[in-house]
């Protein structure tokens, strides 16, 4: 649960305030009274139709006229994301070194299916779990195959996706040199999953020290956002490795952390800690962005279930390399359904093509994520106090950035140093009415056609407009020399929003090309066309 710590965090922001109004105090019993709580200016609670930047303002008192901040928090409360998956994939030392039957095909087949899926499984995430080679420093060829693997799932060709899918890669006992060691080389592990791989990727976050041994990435999915750190396989984890990670969850707090390692927990289902999985969690668990945390090296399945306070993080082992083949290519699928607040776990072998049914490799986590991501909307706002107190002043900030046809919640609370008042919740709604909407082009006919987003588009576009009165609607996509690409709609719509998302795709199922096109939409009385620039 987000909010709690979010509002907290912005509280503790304000809160060295407090000490200055006491000091300032000669009376050694002064007791601050509490501010009054905001009172709604702009926007009128439920107003619809109000403009895509709109200006939110409270009026704010205080009876012993101090100083006061004030914070505006915001969120859209439909923006529910999209499923989407993230995958793990466990120990492949034997597939790159050919040993006990594994094949460097293994390792491939796994990639190749997260290339094959990114559209259709909305995959924004992937993690080798460590050991991704056998021998450390001793054989290149083994990096040269992992590296063949992995860079199949950063093309954007292949992908449709800019960056490829955002990846990591931790470092196992068996990619140091002497195998086990933390204080050994990781001389090839650097050498092509180093820093230098990920430099300018807007994903990779950067590392500790001055290697790539314990790094991070940040990525999003949908309207959630996230923050993965790596860490080197240790034994006896260092404090100052456990103190960066501290303060990483801290800074990116609004940033739902994912934490995974080579070797955290045993077997079973409430594994037992490992030594360097109960010291990062130790250390972590006050951070409440923490939900996750993934490993490898211990053969089999395992989970934990760890609660601190209110907040509860799952740990999930998956080891498959005392298998046949090297493991036979098996690998986890983290489905998230943000509508359901579930994590669904599978268990997949592209090499196989099969699943795992069994309880220990086919599960569902509970996590929630919506309901609670109010954020910060902007730097406090400072309202000076007088020689009285401070009856009608005022308090602004433009929340600009707004989506059409949306309706949106928010509130501010009030500081005076010593006491926060939180105000109630407030509603508003984006562009409902037909004509006269800020930032949409309007049409006397009534049609409505919204700005394209995103533009340009990695892949994926939404086109928004609105009607007056029901009525047949054609829109299609056409490239720049006006020839037909794709059929988005033809058939009678109602009076309304109205929202279509085109793929990138073509009638017959391919993949457009990078490019201008033009979305055309047409009514019985009237036609609209905009512009978008497709990426690849």
């Amino acid at each position: 649960m987000l909010l709690p710590f979010l509002v907290a965090a912005a509280f503790a922001a304000l809160a060295h305030d407090a000490a200055a109004q006491v000091a300032a105090s000669d009376d050694e019993n002064f007791s601050s009274a509490p501010p009054s709580p905001p009172l709604l200016v702009t926007p009128p609670n439920g107003a619809n139709p109000v403009p895509l930047a709109p200006t939110l303002t409270v009026s704010v008192s205080d009876p012993d006229a101090d100083s006061l901040t004030v914070t505006f928090f915001g969120r859209d409360p439909s923006a529910i994301s999209p499923d989407f998956t993230i995958i793990p994939i466990p120990d492949t030392q034997f597939y790159v070194s050919s040993l006990f039957g594994g094949t460097p095909a293994h390792f491939t087949a796994q990639t190749e299916w997260v290339v094959d899926h990114v559209d259709s499984l909305n995959i924004v995430y992937l993690c080798q779990l460590g050991d991704c080679v056998q021998n450390g420093d001793l054989f290149i060829g083994e990096w040269q195959n992992a590296d063949d693997a992995l860079s199949l799932i950063e093309d954007p060709q292949t992908t449709g996706l800019f960056e490829g899918v955002p990846y990591g890669v931790a470092v196992g006992n068996h990619d140091q040199s002497p195998w086990g060691s933390a204080t050994g080389s990781t001389n090839y592990f650097n050498q092509f999953f180093g820093s230098s791989r990920f430099a300018g990727l807007t994903y990779y976050g950067g590392h500790y020290g001055t290697n790539n041994d314990n790094h991070y990435q940040l990525f999003d999915a949908g309207g959630l956002t996230f923050i993965a750190i790596a860490f080197e396989y240790d034994t006896a984890p260092d404090q100052p490795v456990l103190d960066w990670a501290d303060s990483l969850l801290a800074a990116h707090r609004t940033r739902r952390g994912i934490v995974y390692s080579h070797y955290l927990i045993e077997t079973g289902t409430q594994g037992s800690w490992g030594a360097q999985g109960e010291a990062t969690y130790e250390a972590l668990r006050d951070n409440p962005n923490l939900f996750l945390m993934l490993c490898g090296h211990i053969s089999g399945e395992g989970r934990r279930v760890s609660v601190f306070g209110s907040d509860t993080v799952y740990t999930l082992l998956s080891d498959y390399q005392s298998r046949t083949n090297g493991g036979d290519g098996w690998m986890r699928i983290m489905r998230f359904s943000p509508a359901a607040n579930q994590i669904q776990v599978t268990t997949y072998s592209p090499t196989l093509e099969d699943y795992e049914t069994d309880g220990s490799s086919q599960f569902t986590l509970s996590y929630d994520m919506t309901g609670d991501d109010f954020l910060a909307l902007g730097p406090p706002v400072k309202v000076d106090g007088g020689a009285s107190a401070v009856a009608s002043a005022t308090a602004s900030l433009v929340w600009s950035g707004r989506a059409d046809f949306t309706e949106y919640e928010w509130f501010a609370t009030v500081s005076d140093g010593a006491n926060t008042v939180i105000g109630p919740t407030w509603k508003f709604t984006t562009g409902s009415a037909v004509t006269g909407v800020a930032g949409i082009e309007s049409s006397p006919s009534g049609l409505v056609l919204a700005p394209i987003r995103p533009n340009p588009a990695l892949g994926r576009a939404e086109m928004s407009y609105a009607l007056d009165s029901p009525g047949r609607v054609d829109l299609s996509v056409f490239d720049v020399g006006g020839r037909l690409v794709r059929t988005l709609a033809g058939s009678v719509q109602s009076a309304g929003p109205h929202a279509i998302v085109w793929d990138g795709r073509t009638n017959d199922g391919s993949v457009a090309p990078a490019g201008v096109y033009f979305f055309r939409v047409a009514t019985s009385d009237a036609g609209r066309s905009a512009r978008l620039v497709l990426l690849r």
